[in-house]
């Protein structure tokens, strides 16, 4: 049987905590999935939605490992298989639950994918993002910042996407965005809660349009 997987060169890329943030009890950063045993053409980053995992959105019911992991290999077996995970919470039932923004995790995306591809100097190669609901908007919002940077190992990152698959991105809202922000607002009391990420979705939002 054909090996996969070369665990020596898995890695975790996870960005700096931002200024007075709490730490994360979630995976975060970049984590590396699978690498063409030889030169890889592509990277093809997941980027989960709201209440999302980088490792349990993508893993079907019974399942042990990813399906990133264990099946697209097969179909693109000179790619890297990239996942980056972010606090997609909207609320926690622990204290200190993530109330960062979607420019931060933008932003978070942008450092942690740009510093894994400046390790092995592979700035070059193109991009592929596979997006599913708020990790949409995320991912846009990263180019967005990354289109404006100055540093090359930045701006790359805008240059080298050639392809984003979107599964439920809600460009333009989403009318369970109502409906979330009252049940945020019902239990404020037991939970910590980020009604900033849930109002992104209203349609009427300034960062949706923004972005």
């Amino acid at each position: 049987m054909r090996k996969l997987f070369r665990p020596d060169k898995k890695r975790d890329l996870v960005s700096p905590p931002l200024s007075g943030s709490i730490e994360a009890t979630f995976p975060s950063g970049i984590k590396q999935c699978y690498e063409s045993p030889g030169a890889s053409d592509v990277d093809v980053v997941f980027i989960h939605g709201l209440d999302g995992n980088r490792e349990k959105t993508w893993t079907a019911k019974g399942a042990d490992e990813p399906w990133p992991k264990t099946l697209l290999p097969m179909e693109l077996p000179l790619a890297r298989i990239l996942t980056f995970g972010y606090d997609a919470y909207a609320a926690k039932w622990e204290k200190g639950g993530s109330q960062n923004r979607i420019r931060d995790h933008a932003w978070n995306l942008l450092t942690a994918l740009a510093s894994c591809r400046e390790s092995d100097d592979t700035q070059k190669r193109p991009i592929m993002f596979v997006c599913h609901s708020l990790g949409g908007l995320v991912c846009k919002d990263a180019l967005i910042v990354s289109k404006m940077q100055s540093d090359s190992h930045l701006h790359d990152i805008y240059e080298r996407t050639h392809a984003i698959a979107f599964m439920g991105t809600p460009h333009h809202g989403s009318e369970l965005a109502m409906w979330a922000e009252r049940l945020l607002k019902s239990v404020n009391m037991v939970q910590r809660r980020n009604t900033d990420i849930v109002g992104v979705l209203n349609g009427k939002s300034e960062v949706l349009e923004r972005i």
